[in-house]
């Protein structure tokens, strides 16, 4: 299965941090404190609401900035 992945740049993951719906939060890199991964595209406004980036589209397994998640 495929989710769309991205980068939580200002905060890590937490109780209202994030849009609801989450598949699996894996663990952050240099840039980003936590890379979040959802069965659906999220809006636009979610995306600036929480400060997140779109990182693309991954299968789960695949690598992430070097490491499996």
């Amino acid at each position: 299965m495929t989710y769309y992945t991205y980068g939580m740049r200002l905060r890590p993951a937490g109780p209202g941090c994030q849009p609801k719906d989450i598949a699996a939060i894996c663990s952050g890199n240099r840039r980003y404190h936590n890379i979040l991964m959802y069965s659906r595209k999220l809006t636009d406004e979610e995306e600036r609401s929480y400060e997140l980036d779109y990182l693309g589209e991954q299968a789960l397994g695949d690598k992430i900035d070097g490491r499996t998640e």
